[in-house]
């Protein structure tokens, strides 16, 4: 136990290197005014969870870990130890106890040791070879106690396996931008879907004339004349020069043709906008383009 004289003010330490808990419980017990902490758990041969002593740092509130071949069950032990008022938790694990994907052990955990987070994310990798698959377990992380916080579990493939994440959820934010003097937009879209690009135009505060868009996107919103039209009577109602690309593949299930006859409405008639359909190798292309 350090004594007075040995106590110092340190506020953030990072550990780049593996520890015990019976090390990093000597490392701590120096620094009662910590708020950040790192550090990698190092697995071979520890017992000492067991007999690691409470640990108050009641100014921590901040948590970043990894955790290599550690159990649920000693890494809850090692969080009730703790004794802080955590903000922010972020785990990083390697497989090894398939009870971390346990949404309903979390939940307790975290009412019972960290009733003040607010921030809280984990990655979990899982080989593709595995025996145990999780897909069933999914739906525990969609309960009132996950979507009050915000926090969103999601699956991603890679090349290794499979990576379950939970992460707090991100607001799509942008300040409005007051580009007064813009005339002249063209841009090339991947994967945005119709609702954000219309925020985005929502908040770019100009007076363009001419617009040009490039869309490589699965979402058939961009083909809705309707929306086009009310886009552009609210935000754009300078424009004099329009048009866009819509790349649709041939394998893609669905076909738009039924809707083509929204784009011969008088709106699109008195600008002189015309829309045409071009066969392609990769597939159809939509356009939008001003009568020459």
């Amino acid at each position: 136990m350090a004594t007075n004289q040995q106590l110092t003010t340190i506020k953030c330490l990072i550990l780049d290197h593996f520890i015990t808990f019976n090390e990093l419980s000597s490392i701590i017990s120096y620094t009662p005014d910590l708020r950040r902490l790192h550090f990698s758990h190092r697995h071979e041969r520890d017992t000492t969870i067991g007999s690691m002593s409470s640990i108050g740092l009641t100014n921590l509130t901040y948590l970043s870990l990894r955790i290599f071949s550690l159990n649920f069950h000693d890494f809850e032990i090692f969080i009730g130890k703790i004794q802080s008022k955590l903000i922010t938790l972020s785990v990083n694990i390697s497989p090894n106890d398939i009870t971390y994907l346990d949404a309903y052990r979390w939940e307790r955990l975290i009412l019972q040791h960290l009733s003040q987070l607010e921030r809280f994310s984990f990655q979990y990798p899982d080989s593709v070879d595995n025996e145990h698959r999780y897909f069933e377990g999914l739906n525990q992380f969609c309960s009132p106690f996950w979507i009050k916080r915000q926090w969103i579990f999601d699956v991603k493939i890679v090349d290794e396996g499979i990576v379950y994440v939970i992460h707090p959820y991100k607001k799509r934010c942008m300040s409005s931008i007051a580009l007064t003097n813009l005339t002249y937009l063209s841009l090339r879209i991947f994967s945005l879907n119709f609702h954000d690009f219309e925020i985005f135009i929502g908040k770019i505060h100009s007076k363009l004339i001419t617009l040009s868009v490039n869309i490589s996107s699965n979402d058939i919103t961009y083909l809705d004349a309707y929306r086009w039209e009310r886009l552009i009577l609210q935000h754009l109602p300078q424009l004099e020069r329009f048009s866009f690309q819509y790349l649709d593949h041939v394998d893609n299930e669905h076909r738009y043709f039924e809707g083509l006859n929204q784009f011969c409405s008088p709106f699109w008639i008195k600008r002189r906008w015309i829309f045409d359909v071009k066969i392609v190798d990769e597939g159809i292309v939509y356009v939008v383009h001003p009568y020459k």
